[in-house]
């Protein structure tokens, strides 16, 4: 719940001129100054900083100490028929719900993620625990045709290890590494497959000097894929596969632009908006 600021003047005193005859003000009128503005943030304070307070220690209260928005209050019983994409947040007091990571019926709060997959009839579910016996617990889940088993992300940060020892780094987590000779600091994010356990993901980020973004994957049958540059501010790059920029009417904005090359007039039905085309002989 959002509270509302004070908005009041907080330099009454500080407008008033510096001579008597600057402020115009009687003797009493002058100590009055004094006064207004802590009067007027007591009235702020009593009509409307206290009646929001009131509500929402009201709402903590009816959900037994966490303060939060019931999303799902008398909405899901059970995760396997709640396939509507969007985030939510939910409080939940003394309740099981079907299906949930968490079986029990202590009071909880969590953000719940629901997605569609690439392709038709695939979602994805992702709970992210924030308070309650499950707090800083994340887990995922996807369906194809029925939802498979839960399974937990360990988000936590697992420190510094050796470079030499990435191959060995399979477990889902964050870590960070030392890159030799450079020596500079990355942070490793490892992901395992949702649908097998033989399948992991290295994403490796470098801020130190210049940004820097790879990746490469692990597959029980061949081992380590060679690492993949996705992105990098101090390094020339060369695109694999055609890069195709946005058609928009921003005509005086620096961007990206598509041309097209062709010994023919041009062809306003093969253009789009922002498209230049250069005719050759």
């Amino acid at each position: 719940m959002a509270m509302t600021p004070y908005s009041g003047d907080t330099s009454v005193i500080g407008k008033l001129g510096t001579t008597p005859q600057e402020r115009g003000l009687t003797t009493q009128q002058f100590k009055d100054k004094f006064d207004e503005g802590l009067k007027e943030f007591v009235t702020w304070f009593n009509s409307t900083h206290k009646t929001e307070f009131d509500a929402l220690l009201a709402e903590t209260t009816e959900h037994s100490g966490f303060a939060g928005k019931t999303i799902f209050a008398g909405e899901i019983s059970d995760f396997n028929t709640f396939n509507t994409p969007g985030a939510y947040e939910c409080v939940v007091a003394n309740t099981a719900i079907a299906n949930e990571p968490y079986t029990g019926t202590a009071p909880r709060r969590f953000i719940v993620y629901v997605r569609n997959g690439y392709t038709e009839g695939v979602v994805m579910q992702e709970i992210w625990y924030l308070e309650g016996p499950y707090a800083t617990r994340r887990f995922y889940r996807t369906k194809t045709g029925a939802y498979g088993p839960w399974c937990e992300l360990n988000i936590a940060d697992k420190g510094v290890i050796l470079e030499s020892d990435l191959d060995n780094i399979k477990a889902p987590g964050v870590y960070n590494f030392i890159s030799t000779p450079e020596g500079h600091l990355w942070n490793l994010i490892v992901t395992n497959s949702k649908y097998t356990s033989e399948s992991v993901t290295q994403m490796a980020i470098r801020t130190y000097s210049s940004l820097e973004v790879k990746v490469r994957s692990y597959y029980s049958a061949i081992g380590w894929t060679p690492w993949h540059t996705l992105m990098t501010t101090n390094k020339d790059q060369t695109m694999a596969a055609k890069l195709k920029a946005q058609n928009n009417t921003d005509y005086t904005t620096a961007q990206v632009r598509n041309i097209i090359l062709s010994p023919d007039e041009a062809n306003a039905e093969l253009m789009g908006e922002g498209d230049i085309w250069i005719k050759y002989e």
